[in-house]
């Protein structure tokens, strides 16, 4: 997953590892019923998920995040992103955006993260990506 958080609101390594780990778990425990694998293949699809913080932005931080995420993040809020490509051609399929939830994530020179509404808004964006696998999957 990555994780873009302003130059001048940084999270500790060990915080992005803790995120990183909560999200991997909500996800893997919603995804149960789908095979999970790790190399290219007919039929398979690459997953890119994005936590973009620009809670604390301005529009000065925008143009540093990678191509596609300025589509969807301005300053002010937390969007989580994930984006689905042909594992085989690199096609992007879809892109889907959600920024409903809202924990508090700390950074190096500021207040602590809020690990409980993390693991909240984990399972609830593994919850809506799951639906949509399985509406347009046919599950």
């Amino acid at each position: 997953m990555g994780i873009f958080s302003p130059e001048k609101r940084p999270l500790a390594d060990a915080d992005s590892q803790r995120l990183r780990q909560i999200f991997r778990s909500a996800f893997l425990a919603e995804l149960s019923a789908y095979e999970i694998v790790e190399n290219p293949g007919p039929e398979v699809m690459t997953v890119q998920a994005s936590l973009i913080d620009l809670r604390n932005a301005d529009i000065s931080d925008v143009p540093k995040m990678r191509a596609g995420l300025n589509d969807v993040a301005r300053p002010g809020v937390l969007v989580f992103m994930m984006e689905m490509k042909d594992s085989s051609s690199g096609r992007v399929l879809a892109r889907a955006a959600d920024s409903t939830a809202n924990p508090r994530i700390g950074s190096r020179r500021s207040n602590s993260t809020d690990w409980d509404a993390v693991q909240v808004a984990a399972q609830h964006w593994a919850s809506l990506f799951r639906q949509f696998l399985d509406q347009n999957l046919g599950r």
